[in-house]
């Protein structure tokens, strides 16, 4: 495995780490998960996001700039749920 040494590719880690996270709990609450598109993800979690008070700060410093598409494009680099 690379050793992760670039700022960007850091920030990214933590993108993809809070993004788990996430899918992690849209998982355990909604039985249709398995079935939903990536796009249709990807717009829970920009909403979940971009809920006041559903992300702590320090979370929301790392994930709070990225868009529908950008959310997309990280929920194609992760595991499986």
């Amino acid at each position: 495995m690379e050793k992760i040494t670039d700022q960007n590719d850091l920030r990214i880690e933590e993108q993809k780490k809070i993004i788990d996270e996430m899918l992690g709990t849209i998982n355990a609450n909604d039985p249709t998960f398995y079935y939903m598109n990536t796009s249709d993800v990807a717009d829970l979690i920009f909403k979940q996001i971009n809920t006041p008070g559903s992300v702590s700060t320090k979370k929301l410093e790392a994930v709070g700039s990225l868009s529908r598409r950008d959310i997309q494009i990280l929920l194609s680099y992760q595991k499986a749920v």
